[in-house]
């Protein structure tokens, strides 16, 4: 959901581009929450979030440099929250 709120600044997306964005979000979620990663919550919610994405950012580089910037920047910020989260969702 977060993720998809930062797609409302952007001009001209169908419905479609949310749908996408949404459910990618889950699938990562739902592996985050399944890796067993030796590493820290946050790190691991940002190298999965990273290593799900690269296909996707491989192609905005290739269109658009500061598009590809804002979502790495983006993959980032949503991977460690879901990452934390996840873990202590996972702890109790």
């Amino acid at each position: 959901m977060i993720n998809c709120l930062f797609l409302l600044f952007a001009n001209d997306l169908k419905i479609t581009v949310f749908i996408s964005i949404f459910i990618n979000w889950v699938v990562i979620g739902l592996l985050i929450s399944a890796v067993d990663f030796k590493l820290n919550s946050i790190l691991k919610g940002i190298v999965i979030s990273l290593l799900l994405s690269l296909s996707s950012l491989t192609y905005i580089f290739s269109s658009n440099i500061f598009g590809g910037i804002w979502t790495t920047i983006t993959i980032i910020i949503v991977g460690m929250f879901m990452g934390y989260i996840i873990d202590k969702v996972n702890t109790r």
